[in-house]
Formats: structure tokens, C-alpha cells, sequence
């Protein structure tokens, strides 16, 4: 995977009442349900910062805690395919009570609904792949989400460097792709090119990219439209 891309998710969730629709032939991403339409800015943003907290805050942290518990050190290092799509709609509900001060009672209903409303959808957004089915799991993964959010809190340090490490190397990646990307549409193109390319991708990486944070407004009227029937 390279870096989080909202472009590649087959599926939306909707910000009012928790729809979970197919984002083929919708491009305003408007709610079948209700009718609620994102501001596209909003949602890229949103979804992009759920996506990266669970990848690198969720994914790789229990990989790499799993190695640190078993071998007492990390020596190992991953590529790890992106993360379930309902994961990142349920560290959207998350995020919406860490950043946008929404009360934990709604939160936890919002994970509930998410999880009701994805099973028809099981199979494609992995819900069928993931173990968060209880208080604990929900409150770990909440957890996670509210680590990443805070520059990796209690995360032990070896581990904190190991994710950062990822997502640095995923910024390589892509800028070399990209760099590449354009030697390849030449008709002829030597080694030379190739390895000018390469540096030139590299050089543009100094420090990993920063991620746009969602701010409170960013969670303004969201779930409105639930209730206690959606539960």
C-alpha cells in the first residue's frame, strides 16, 4: 500500500446516519438514506487521517508489539496491506469524539451502527476479517486512535520509531514511483535516467509528509440523523 488514498475506497460512509453505500456512480458521495452530501474537502480529509491512524496506529503497532512481546526486540520490518474499510470508518466514530468532543454514549452507538449497517457489505470491507466485538475491543482501538492522534502516546519508543520508520518509507516510495512514473512515458530511457530519477524522488523526501489534522469544526453535525432505532 502506499500512502492513504480515499480515492481507492469502493465504499462511503455517511457523516449523518451512518449509511455504509457504494461509491461507484457517486461521486458527491451523496447519501442513498438520507441524502446528506459531504463537502469533498471534509471528507478527503477526514477519511484520509482515519485511514493513516489505523494503518500506522492500529496495524503496524500490534504487528510490531506482537514481535517486540515474542523476540524482545525488532529486528523484522513490513509492508502491510491496507486496512479493513470498516476499520477506517469505525476510527472515523473514533475521531469524532477525540478531536470533535462527541459524547462517548454516541460514539459507542456509532460503532454499533457502523458494524449492524456494515454486514450486508461484510465480504468487501472486511468486516468479516476483524475482532473488535466487545467493550475491550472497541476501547483499545479507540485507544490506538487517540495515540496516533497525539504523536504515538504510550507507545512504547522502540515501537513508535518502527511505525515512523513505515510511514517515512512510504513517503520514499511514492515520490520515487512518481519520479519514475515520468521516465517511463519516454520512448527511450537509459540506466542513467532511471538512477537520476530515483535520487531526484528521493531528495524531494526530507521528512515524512504531515497530515492534515481534523479539527472539532471538522465534526460539526455529525450522526444527526440517528437514533435509537438505528442501535
Amino acid at each position: 500500500m502506499s500512502k492513504p488514498d480515499v480515492k481507492k475506497l469502493k465504499y462511503v460512509l455517511c457523516f449523518n446516519c451512518c449509511s455504509i453505500f457504494s461509491a461507484k456512480n457517486n461521486p458527491d458521495k451523496k447519501c442513498p438514506e438520507c441524502g446528506y452530501c459531504p463537502n469533498p474537502r471534509q471528507y478527503k480529509n477526514i477519511m484520509t487521517y482515519a485511514i493513516s491512524s489505523v494503518y500506522y496506529g492500529h496495524d503496524y503497532r500490534q504487528r510490531y508489539e506482537k514481535q517486540l512481546a515474542e523476540t524482545g526486540e525488532i529486528t523484522a520490518r513490513y509492508a502491510l496491506s491496507g486496512p479493513a474499510i470498516i476499520l477506517s470508518f469505525l476510527a472515523v466514530a473514533a475521531l469524532s469524539g477525540i478531536i470533535g468532543g462527541i459524547s462517548h454514549d454516541i460514539v459507542k452507538k456509532v460503532f454499533q451502527v457502523i458494524s449492524r449497517k456494515a454486514i450486508k457489505h461484510k465480504d468487501d470491507i472486511r468486516q468479516n476479517k476483524i475482532h473488535i466485538t466487545n467493550d475491550m475491543d472497541i476501547n483499545i482501538f479507540i485507544q490506538h486512535v487517540n495515540d496516533f492522534h497525539h504523536d504515538f502516546k504510550n507507545m512504547e519508543p522502540i515501537i513508535k520509531l518502527a511505525v515512523k520508520e513505515e510511514m517515512f518509507a512510504w513517503e520514499k516510495s511514492d515520490a520515487v514511483k512518481k519520479a519514475l512514473k515520468k521516465v517511463m512515458k519516454k520512448k527511450k530511457f537509459t540506466d542513467e535516467d532511471i538512477f537520476n530519477a530515483t535520487m531526484k524522488g528521493l531528495k524531494k523526501v526530507e521528512h515524512p509528509h504531515k497530515l492534515y489534522k481534523p479539527s472539532k469544526k471538522d465534526f460539526a453535525g455529525f450522526w444527526d440523523k440517528i437514533d435509537d432505532e438505528d442501535s
